[in-house]
């Protein structure tokens, strides 16, 4: 079982789902925001990540296909409520693979997405950024580390950037190569096309200086969105939930109250 974190005592559920080599910490600032009378949050770790298990069989809980059986035995196991999910970068991926099997779900909210699909590829998602290579990768420098961090987050203050290094340190490397491994092979099916089957509210959220991911990849592909269009977070990148926190905690509240009317 995935560790989680849980807030809240409403009938209604959000579920939060990190990206890779992050952990539950990411969504700390905006659950700050969020009123706790209304909704029940639930923030995840992915295996090999913050809390949650570290794998004997790496090549087989932290492959993309790994990833998506423990999410989606987490959500079954806690989708007795209504609930919408908010992933953000290998989150949406995630969720563009356990599309076809949600119970209960009301909404998809995707951050910075990398999910790909409707002939958009992984190289057309993601960026062609140096520093993102350390993402796939066992070994780092602190030098790397915090290059990437620069270009994920627009103004993180000290302790919020700490609050990243320490994640990106506690998650097993094994994962970063086993994640790299299923790309490469091209072990994902075609995720947007999953989450456009489900017919799902579906809301494309993005960071004003996004440095990682494409902001424009989705749009094109067709998608119905919410608001119609990719939603832009001023004065954020990659980690906009950390970014700008109130901004982003308003924006989940006024989708959650969409979809759950």
């Amino acid at each position: 079982m995935l560790y989680h974190t849980s807030k809240g005592s409403g009938s209604k559920v959000i579920i939060f789902i990190h990206g890779n080599s992050s952990d539950h910490t990411s969504w700390q600032e905006v659950l700050k925001y969020m009123p706790e009378n209304e909704y029940t949050f639930l923030a995840v770790d992915l295996p090999g990540h913050g809390k949650s298990f570290r794998s004997k069989d790496p090549a087989g809980d932290y492959s993309l296909g790994g990833m998506v059986k423990h999410v989606k035995e987490f959500i079954k196991s806690n989708s007795v409520k209504p609930y919408i999910l908010v992933a953000n970068s290998l989150g949406a991926n995630i969720v563009g693979e356990i599309a076809p099997d949600l119970p209960n779900c009301k909404g998809i909210m995707l951050l910075g997405s990398t999910a790909v699909g409707k002939g958009l590829t992984i190289n057309e998602a993601i960026l062609p950024n140096p520093n993102v290579g350390i993402c796939f990768s066992e070994t780092f420098t602190d030098e790397q580390l915090n290059n990437l961090i620069g270009d994920a987050a627009f103004s993180l203050s000290e302790p919020l950037k700490e609050t990243v290094r320490k994640a990106f340190y506690a998650t097993d490397p094994k994962v970063r190569s086993a994640l790299g491994f299923s790309i490469m092979n091209n072990e994902y099916t075609d995720e947007l096309a999953n989450i456009e089957k489900t017919k799902l509210p579906l809301a494309l959220v993005y960071g004003e200086q996004e440095k990682l991911c494409k902001i424009d990849a989705i749009n094109v592909c067709g998608l119905k969105s919410w608001r119609n269009n990719p939603i832009t977070i001023y004065n954020s990148s990659h980690f906009s939930q950390l970014d700008q926190p109130e901004s982003f905690a308003k924006l989940v509240g006024e989708f959650a109250q969409d979809c759950f009317k």
